[in-house]
């Protein structure tokens, strides 16, 4: 189907957006962000579009009469707008000023508004793409529309944001509430670039693939020879996995099935009957005729009628009485004139059905858009719209004697409605949704009991669907479908409903169509019956004032597919036995053994509880035997026995569950099916195997070529970048472009590109060859920031990232920014898109890279804020006015950094140093480095600075043992520093300084001649007795001798010195000067982001010395952000507390999945771990789990032991450590891991005699101390003062002795726990013995076990 008179109208509009006011919307044209996607889509001759809007923040005023200066206005008043990111501070001073111009009648709003585009389409195939395109792209409100000879498309989303700030002219919330507002508003600012990127390439992925022949438009493959339905490929379809809604008319002409208002009901099992309406062909007009579905033959009939024919109307409802009956109750023939006549309608013979007005008796309701259902000869009739309001009445007529009633019904009935949907299972008639008015759309579930006429409201989750001129069938028993209506169900989507749980889910459809059919489905007003397997919809249509009456298809949709995809969709509803986490194993064993358990679901979880899916059989059996059914609260009783064999100790374990809190409920569960993941090296192995035996290459030929391919590239757009040395055989140039697009198509992209050496100029130009394609430019997207480069002439590195993303969350919003060597912008762009820097120069003498700056500048909206100096940066580069310098060149940026401080503001600023460093020479080039700028701006331009690095970045590995590293240098005037004394001899101190520069920039420059690397090697240092009483405190000697010794070391060790000094002695060890998170400040912690969205589990308890007990469980588990806890830590804010007055937290973090994986902070908090400095000697262990742990002044931790080695490194706050050696396990009273001795400076020696014989030493850690504690020590830790350290466990030497279930580093190695499972067997067979024999014999195995496994010392767990 084409659309007459496309052509012209996109001619039109065409020519109006080069004048700059084709653009429908109110802007009247195109905004910025999207101007490349617009010009994409009518570059197409299928397709134009007629308005769009990239998204936009905007604060809004509601419509009024008049502004304040007495000129009317249209629509409300716009104080704000920006289609940009928005700048929290000027949305701030717009909602400001306005409000202090006064005359605000009504409220202001702040809202945000995403991606929309309108598009008419030459053809519904072409329509049916581009909503392809965005729903999959994430814009789930996209549609098609049909009317007045045009074809519609939207591409749009709900992903809105309105909330009001202003009312009557005063501000309703905070300015720190309005940040977080624009903050959210910038996050879906964000989400809306992403989709809009998505929708791009969906679009240039899918419309590229198909072309349109001037003959109608039928859109066909290009490739392959593909057939397409719909636009879109039969391969496609199959693999989309959604279900499609299918043709269901035959036989009759398509005018006849136009109509809406009207109903139906199934007469027997293969026939369908629909009556009257408002449509028909011609005029359209309400109806009084009738038609017949068969679906034996897929036809439709129009059959003579004959008797007391209704007179024409819509709104009525009709129900089936059985014998190929229908009853037809009430309706409209006009707005103000609802119908209370009833008629029966009966077939009389061959294509001959027969009408008969019905006298009832009892007044009955006169109502239209009510709803009906039948049972056990009875009709109810409920809802619908008098002559003035909807009600809710709820009527019966009694067919025996045609007599109405009025019910007085029971429960919690349904509010007056109309346009509601109902169906009847069994004795149930279910009815969802309908509106009083427009304002007034319910999505409530009610259920009725046409047997005790009572009412129950059904909870759904998530909430159904607000909708009103829907319908409702029984798909199956317990599942309900929704379809279609106003304003909310997706035209083709179906809503199920489990009745049984309230669960709600939406199965995504789509439209198959064949030749002219399938036009326009429009499923409101219509009617929908289940008819052998298949959901039929019926007509249904609407009235539009821009398009007219638009009239739907009628068409079906199989069940088994809905099953079906329901279950693909991971949702599966069963019955469920819920039991306590403890019992779960016993349980689950059990049921299995009795055929019971589904094991094709997945078990759930909640709280302490375990969901295991059973079958329907085992259901029955437990409810025949138990009230624990939970509907609604758990029942009390517990089953007394089950029949069949019993498990096989004898006892029952789902039995004794019920008694536990078990009960039995019907619950939605995940499937067990998982698509296996594909990874890009697969796809691309085997496409171009295929491509490979299909020219003749095989044997150790192919294995040759194979290995040939790319294991590493880059992927900038549609375009693959692969490594110099991938594919170079000539092999590959004789296989040509097949070889080639297999590479591409199997990355997932469509050009393909090799890198060559970087040119040795000092422009340092890319070389690269296209392989495949011509076009050299691309377009990369990263975090909403557009970099376009020709790929054969400038360089993109997709591993600075990180650095790039860094560099846009600076806050540079009043900042002058100059970049010595900008390249393309690679942080320009970031520091003018993201940090919003107010002006930058941008130096740079690369044409080829001038070039694409000039157009990255234009594309991103930034130009205004940017000036180019193009050459070199030496002599371009401006003086005095920088706020911050870029020195983004590799592998030095050295040649740069007099220009750089001459650059800066005589009030100082920020230098970004890049440099690729030898790792074994770090630490001496960051001194070298900081103090040779200092020498820069003191010696040789006097500038009087303090110079400082604030922060080293360590962005990726550059190559072997070759970091790329950025200092962040900051340059402050030494009289502003507030640490100098008061009475300072500046003068005197600069020389000083001066002094002390130069030297270390001496040896600096030595070590760069010579070439050698420099070891970083601390000695041991002698303790003195006055150092060591500062550092540990002794408990007396005891009766195993003298106390343990703490060893105390100086600075950071090396990785060979550590393990031989600190690991092999296995004694606790003191290190100093560890200063790893110097940006760790409590305000730091507290305001930071992650901070303020990462939540964390906390153990909160109250104990008046803050004693913690593990065994006896003195503490609970709250979660909460972990800026809630830092700041309930420090006693500030207004925080509640949580359990009691005076209580205590401790955080001790999880893994990511706290079940399944140990802590990592990388993971948990990415952030705020890349401040960390952790030193080589611990990073470059065998690390298993990284801790944060922050505890409340005062709190003690539980005496323990870990199973393997770890270090405790403090940041903030003291902390005092007593340490116990392994071999006072027998004096500790320990269970598990953990001494049942809690308070270890006080202990009942009554109850614990043996605790006072145990030796002991305490450490005290401060800030920058670290602590290694060997594995098997017993610790007990006291936070004198509110504490934050990190703790870092290694893994055993042999991995193969770790229990993967252990995520603490505290269970025993496997051996020791399969030999604690020997000895447990031993005690129990030498139970029975004499006791002179257990003594004799158990001494002999104690013998045995001390010379077999003690002898062994620490190598049993090294």
């Amino acid at each position: 189907m084409e659309t007459p008179g496309f052509d012209q109208r996109r001619s039109a509009v065409l020519v109006g957006l080069q004048e700059n006011d084709g653009d429908k919307s109110r802007k009247g044209s195109v905004d910025a962000p999207i101007v490349d996607l617009v010009n994409l889509i009518n570059g197409r001759d299928d397709i134009f579009t007629t308005s769009s809007c990239s998204g936009r923040l905007s604060v809004f005023g509601d419509p009024v009469m008049e502004s304040v200066d007495g000129q009317k206005m249209k629509g409300g008043e716009w104080v704000y707008m920006s289609h940009a990111e928005p700048i929290a501070l000027e949305v701030i001073q717009a909602i400001n000023e306005r409000v202090g111009r006064g005359g605000i009648d009504g409220c202001l709003f702040l809202r945000f508004d995403p991606f929309i585009l309108a598009a008419e389409c030459r053809s519904t195939q072409a329509a049916n793409l581009l909503v392809h395109c965005g729903r999959d792209s994430g814009f789930r409100e996209s549609g098609i529309t049909f009317g007045n000879h045009k074809i519609m498309a939207a591409v749009r989303s709900s992903n809105r944001l309105e909330v009001p700030i202003v009312r009557d002219g005063k501000l309703l919330v905070s300015e720190e509430y309005l940040n977080c507002i624009i903050q959210i508003a910038c996050e879906r600012f964000h989400d809306n670039a992403r989709r809009v990127g998505r929708f791009q390439e969906e679009f240039m992925s899918r419309f590229d693939g198909w072309v349109a022949h001037q003959n109608g438009g039928v859109l066909a493959a290009e490739e392959n020879g593909g057939r397409a339905v719909n636009g879109i490929s039969l391969k496609e379809e199959a693999e989309s996995g959604m279900v499609s809604w299918r043709n269901s008319e035959k036989g009759n002409s398509e005018e006849s099935l136009k109509r809406w208002g009207h109903s139906a009901c199934v007469l027997d099992d293969d026939r369908v009957a629909v009556f009257g309406g408002y449509g028909g062909s011609g005029t359209h007009r309400r109806l009084n005729d009738l038609l017949i579905f068969n679906q034996k033959t897929s036809e439709w009939t129009s059959p003579k009628t004959s008797g007391d024919i209704p007179t024409p109307r819509m709104g009525h409802a009709c129900v089936a009485l059985g014998n190929a009956e229908m009853l037809l109750i009430g309706g409209r023939h006009s707005p103000t004139s609802p119908l209370d006549d009833v008629y029966t309608c009966r077939e009389a013979g061959q294509s001959q059905w027969t009408f008969r007005r019905v006298q009832t008796q009892g007044g009955g309701p006169r109502v239209f858009r009510h709803c009906a259902g039948a049972h056990d000869g009875k009709v109810f009739v409920f809802g619908g719209c008098t002559e003035t309001h909807p009600t809710n009445e709820c009527w019966r007529l009694d067919t025996r004697d045609w007599t109405w009633k009025l019910l007085e019904t029971s429960g919690s009935a349904p509010s007056p409605r109309m346009g509601h949907a109902s169906c009847v299972v069994g004795s149930i008639m279910y009815v969802h949704g309908g509106f009083t008015d427009y304002k007034d759309v319910r999505n409530d579930l009610f259920a009725f009991d046409m047997v005790s006429m009572q009412w129950s409201q059904i909870q759904t989750q998530p909430p159904a669907p607000r909708c009103f001129s829907h319908t409702m069938d029984s798909i199956r028993d317990n599942t309900l479908a929704l379809i279609g209506g106003c304003p909310q169900i997706p035209s083709s989507d179906v809503v199920l409903i489990d009745v049984r749980t309230g669960m709600v889910s939406t199965i995504e459809t789509t439209r198959k169509s064949v030749g002219e059919r399938g036009k326009g489905f429009v499923p409101v007003r219509h009617a929908a019956v289940m008819l052998g397997g298949n959901l039929h919809a019926i007509g249904g249509g609407a009235f539009c004032f821009s398009f007219g009456s638009v009239f739907s298809d009628s068409c079906f949709l199989p069940v088994t597919d809905l099953a079906m995809q329901q279950e693909i969709q991971g949702k599966k509803s069963s019955w469920c036995l819920w039991v306590k986490r403890k019992s779960a194993k016993g349980v689950k064993d059990e049921l299995k053994s009795r055929g019971w358990l589904d094991v094709t679901l997945k078990s759930s979880t909640k709280e302490e509880m375990i969901g295991l899916a059973i079958s329907d059989s085992g259901a029955n059996t437990l409810k025949g035997m138990t009230s624990s059914v939970r509907q609604g609260e758990q029942g009390p009783d517990k089953p007394a026995s089950l029949e069949g064999s019993p498990p096989p100790n004898g006892n029952s374990s789902v039995v004794n569950a019920f008694s536990d809190g078990g009960y039995l409920a019907v619950d939605y569960f995940e499937t067990s099916k998982r698509k296996k993941a594909v990874s890009p090296h697969e796809s691309l192995a085997a496409l171009v195997r295929g491509v490979l035996s299909k020219n003749q290459v095989s044997g150790e030929q192919l294995d040759a070529l194979m290995l040939d391919l790319p294991a590493k590239w880059e992927k900038l757009e549609d375009l693959i970048l692969i490594p110099e040395s991938s594919m170079t055989s000539e092999i590959w140039a004789r296989i040509g472009s097949d070889g080639w697009k297999a590479v591409a198509k199997g990355l997932g992209g469509k050009r393909l590109a090799r890198q060559k050496r970087i040119a040795n100029t000092g422009t340092r130009d890319s070389q690269a060859d296209m392989l495949l394609g011509s076009k050299p430019w691309v377009e990369h997207k990263e975090s909403g920031v557009i970099f376009s480069l020709d790929v054969t002439k400038c360089m993109f590195s997709s591993g600075n990232v990180t650095e790039r993303t860094r560099m846009g969350k600076l806050s540079c919003s009043r900042e002058t920014v100059v970049d010595l060597y900008t390249g393309i912008g690679y942080y320009t762009l970031p520091l003018l898109c993201k940090a919003k820097a107010a002006k930058v120069y941008a130096c740079e003498w690369n044409p080829n890279a001038v070039e694409a700056l000039r157009k990255n500048l234009e594309v991103n909206g930034v130009k205004d804020r940017c000036e180019i100096l193009q050459g070199d940066c030496r002599e371009c580069a401006p003086a005095g006015v920088a706020d911050r310098v870029m020195l983004g060149l590799l592998p030095s940026s050295e040649g740069g950094w007099k220009t750089a401080v001459r650059a800066l503001k005589a009030s100082g600023g920020w230098l970004h140093i890049h440099e690729n460093v030898n790792d074994f020479d770090e630490k001496d080039w960051v001194a070298g480095t900081v103090a040779q700028l200092a020498e820069i701006a003191n010696k040789d331009m006097d500038r009087g600075w303090d110079v400082r690095l604030a922060h080293r970045e360590r962005v990726k590995w550059y190559a072997p043992h070759v970091r790329h590293i950025v200092l962040d240098i900051k340059c402050t005037p030494l009289s502003d520093m507030s640490s100098a004394p008061p009475n300072d001899d500046s003068s005197t101190s600069r020389k000083k300084n001066r002094k002390e520069n130069r030297k270390t920039a001496k040896n600096r420059s030595e070590r760069k001649e010579s070439g050698k690397k420099i070891e970083v090697r601390k000695k041991f240092v002698k303790k003195s007795k006055r150092a060591e009483a500062k550092t540990s405190r002794q408990s007396p000697v005891g009766k195993n001798g003298a106390p343990p010794q703490v060893k105390v070391f100086e600075g950071v060790l090396g990785l060979d010195d550590f393990q031989k000094m600190v690991v092999a002695p296995g004694q606790p060890v003191i290190m100093r000067g560890l200063n790893i998170a110097p940006k760790w400040t409590n305000e730091y912690l507290i305001n930071h982001d992650e901070s303020i969205k990462t939540l964390v589990s906390t153990h909160v308890y109250s104990h008046s010395q803050g004693l913690m007990d593990f065994v006896d469980k003195n503490f609970v588990f709250r979660t909460l952000t972990l800026k809630e806890l830092l700041e309930r830590c420090l006693a500030k804010g207004d925080h509640p507390p949580m359990e009691s007055e005076g209580e205590k937290y401790y955080l001790r973090t999880l893994g990511k999945n706290p079940r399944k994986e140990p802590s990592c902070l990388t993971q948990a908090f990415p952030e705020l771990s890349k401040d960390l400095n952790i030193p080589e000697c611990l990073s470059k262990q065998p690390v298993f789990s990284s801790v944060l742990r922050v505890s409340s002044p005062g709190a003690r931790l539980w005496t323990h032991f870990d199973a393997m080695d770890n270090v405790l490194m403090q940041i903030t706050g003291s902390k005092r450590i007593r340490l116990w050696p392994p071999e006072e396990e027998p004096n500790l009273y320990i269970v598990g891991s953990s001494s049942s001795v809690i308070d270890v400076e006080n202990p009942d020696l009554a109850k614990f005699p043996l605790f006072g014989n145990a030796r002991y030493v305490d450490v005290n850690l401060n800030p920058g101390d670290s602590l290694f504690i060997p594995a098997l020590w017993f610790h007990n830790v006291l936070s004198e003062d509110f504490s934050v350290s990190i703790n870092i466990f290694f893994h055993y030497a042999d991995r193969s002795l770790h229990d993967r279930k252990d995520l603490y580093g505290n269970r025993e190695p496997l051996p020791v726990q399969e030999a604690e499972k020997l000895v447990e067997q031993a005690l129990g067979k030498m139970k029975g013995l004499p006791t002179s024999f257990k003594k004799f014999y158990g001494g002999r195995l104690l013998r045995k076990m001390e010379q077999g496994v003690l002898g062994g010392g620490r190598e049993a767990i090294e």
